[in-house]
């Protein structure tokens, strides 16, 4: 069976290095929609997950309690310039990064997401809930109640060292308000994953609608705080909570992964960006690099600074 590894696209503005954001497909594409989730349980992990949108992105006439698209929103497949029949191209290319729920008020992201690189970050983005397709038929008609769209209060702590040794990135937010009916995820407090253990990352790839993406696997785990798997993820899904399958508990934030860019020329179209195939493991690939395989930063990175947070009540 073929192995895909979907183009690195940037999206539209180059904020970030590209080290902290290159992603890729590993074996078959295993993403879903929450529509068509394998398992129920994935998603009740992705009630607790965000999307970060940029305020103009979004649109709410005066006295309705529901955001929606902007008009300036492109399909994914105008945006970023995808060849025909690509996976999901006719969605919104709408959010810039994924997070997660972990206290009453407080989500977790790569601190890509929210360094200085991406300059105004609490001021200009909306950290949304329930960013999903409902109705495959009318991907733009997604409407975001007031409640499930929440501003950024202060970034409580974030740490972007792409070209240090230990290579960390995270970032802990504290949202403008306490998230009702939604429980903060589950992470682990303890030991550490191991290679070849099951993993489900949630997130928003491309900034896409919530898309689960399950079959992947520890490669290696010899970091003091990254892991690397082969999650299928690309830029967007920076920020998103990767679940071990067999316990539900977060294993840690994608951050990184492998370069996955590919262009060909189409007779009577032009240049436009297609799927690239690789192995299974990420060997073989048309394009080659020093990574190997999706970084995921460990909890136990950010654990200990996140609950001085949570026990002193920020």
């Amino acid at each position: 069976m073929k192995n895909i590894l979907v183009s690195f696209l940037v999206f539209g503005i180059t904020l970030f290095n590209a080290q902290a954001v290159e992603k890729i497909i590993y074996g078959e594409d295993n993403r879903f929609d929450l529509m068509n989730s394998p398992l129920p349980i994935y998603n009740e992990m992705a009630r607790s997950t965000v999307a970060m949108i940029k305020k103009e992105r979004l649109f709410k006439e005066e006295g309705s309690s529901f955001f929606s698209i902007s008009k300036s929103v492109k399909t994914l497949k105008k945006s970023l310039n995808l060849c025909e029949k690509e996976k999901f191209s006719d969605q919104p290319h709408l959010s810039h990064c994924s997070g997660f729920l972990v206290g009453d008020d407080i989500i977790v992201t790569a601190g890509h997401c929210a360094s200085s690189r991406m300059q105004n970050s609490c001021e200009n983005f909306y950290w949304v809930f329930d960013y999903k397709i409902s109705d495959p038929k009318d991907p733009f008609g997604i409407l975001f109640p007031e409640e499930n769209v929440y501003g950024c209060k202060q970034v409580l702590s974030v740490k972007f060292e792409p070209w240090s040794d230990k290579k960390t990135d995270y970032a802990i937010i504290q949202l403008d308000r306490k998230v009702n009916g939604r429980k903060p995820l589950v992470l682990r407090k303890e030991g550490q994953v191991q290679v070849d253990e099951p993993l489900v990352l949630v997130g928003y790839p491309w900034g896409l609608p919530a898309k689960i993406s399950h079959n992947a696997q520890v490669l290696r785990n010899n970091s003091e705080t990254w892991f690397s798997a082969n999650l299928d993820s690309f830029e967007g899904n920076s920020g998103s909570a990767v679940f071990n399958e067999l316990t539900g508990e977060v294993e840690g934030i994608l951050v990184r992964g492998k370069p996955d860019s590919i262009g060909q020329y189409v007779p009577g179209v032009g240049f436009c960006k297609t799927l690239n195939y690789c192995r299974h493991d990420g060997t073989n690939c048309q394009t080659h690099d020093k990574i190997d395989g999706e970084h995921v930063t460990k909890v136990s990175v950010f654990l200990k600074d996140l609950e001085s947070f949570l026990n002193t009540g920020n």
